[in-house]
């Protein structure tokens, strides 16, 4: 059994913030209805279930259900959220979400909950780390991944109201807000988080903020890091290009989260800190090629993301 994550003072749960919003939503829109696979505790429903107990249905531990009965719900007018674990809902449930959601066009709004590396110590089946990799290519299907509990807000909202099939990333991790001033949401659009001159550090969800904390500790060294946020991972049928964070400087760091194997055959869960050459013009490093460099991720070293982002930029610079 997964623990309840601690939260630190000024972090927060983004289910809660996306529980919340859902019943804000549902209490002035009949249609939406919550559809889960004995997930009602893990989707923080509890409270939505009290509320509008006739507008949320459980199938159980079947997932390709749980997807089928949700594009039915969408076929008959109605606004279904179906959450789940995110690597149940993408990994036993990818081709009802391919053939009956995406292809289909269906107004369903898919949850993946505690997402990336979230459930810790439930290991590797417990883990979605590829659920970008198999939802991305999916026509129509718009991916989204907020970094705190505002953009989670603002994506629920956003999904409600958005005709087509979308899929929520949310984790389990609690996260600061981000305290951007002026701030929209814009799927489609990269977020400025810091501004900087020397670099670019390229991030999205829970490692957002880790990467504004790493860019924190580069000033003190006299390196001025711009971090970017990408909230949409791929948008249906809009600009995948009108924010681009980098912005012509010439070196960035892209962040995101996969498994590396050693030696061993234990494999070692974390943040892997990587290089694109062939993505992003100007790379310090020829195309093929990338620095040594650490991962991050299993205990001790899982709090370590900002030294070792250090690190890295210095092999950068």
């Amino acid at each position: 059994m997964a623990h309840a994550a601690h939260t630190a003072v000024g972090f927060q749960d983004c289910r809660n913030i996306w529980v919340k919003t859902l019943e804000d939503l549902a209490e002035a829109d009949p249609r939406i209805v919550a559809v889960v696979n004995d997930s009602v505790g893990s989707s923080k429903l509890n409270s939505f279930q009290k509320r509008f107990p006739d507008r949320l249905i459980n199938v159980g531990i079947a997932e390709q259900v749980m997807v089928g009965v949700g594009a039915g719900l969408a076929n008959g007018g109605r606004i279904p959220f179906v959450s789940a674990a995110g690597c149940f809902i993408t990994g036993r449930a990818l081709e009802q979400v391919k053939a009956d959601i995406a292809y289909a066009g269906f107004n369903v709004k898919l949850v993946g909950q505690s997402s990336g590396i979230a459930y810790g110590e439930l290991g590797a089946t417990h883990h979605s780390i590829e659920d970008f990799a198999w939802l991305r290519p999916l026509t129509n299907l718009t991916v989204i991944c907020p970094a705190d509990a505002w953009e989670t807000a603002e994506a629920v909202k956003w999904a409600a109201q958005h005709e087509g099939p979308v899929y929520l990333r949310l984790s389990r991790m609690p996260v600061p807000d981000l305290n951007i001033p002026n701030r929209q949401f814009r799927p489609g659009h990269a977020e400025v988080v810091r501004e900087g001159k020397d670099l670019t550090i390229i991030a999205c969800g829970t490692t957002v903020h880790l990467a504004a904390g790493a860019a924190d500790l580069l000033k003190a060294e006299g390196i001025q890091a711009r971090v970017g946020g990408i909230l949409a991972q791929n948008v249906a049928q809009g600009t995948r290009d009108g924010g681009n964070p980098v912005g012509g400087r010439n070196r960035s760091v892209p962040v995101h989260r996969r498994y590396t194997n050693y030696c061993s055959s234990t494999p070692h869960f974390g943040f892997k800190l990587i290089f694109c050459p062939s993505a992003v013009a100007g790379s310090a490093f020829p195309e093929g090629t990338t620095p040594p460099i650490p991962n991050c991720g299993s205990p001790p070293h899982f709090l370590k993301f900002d030294q070792i982002m250090l690190l890295i930029v210095r092999a950068v610079c």
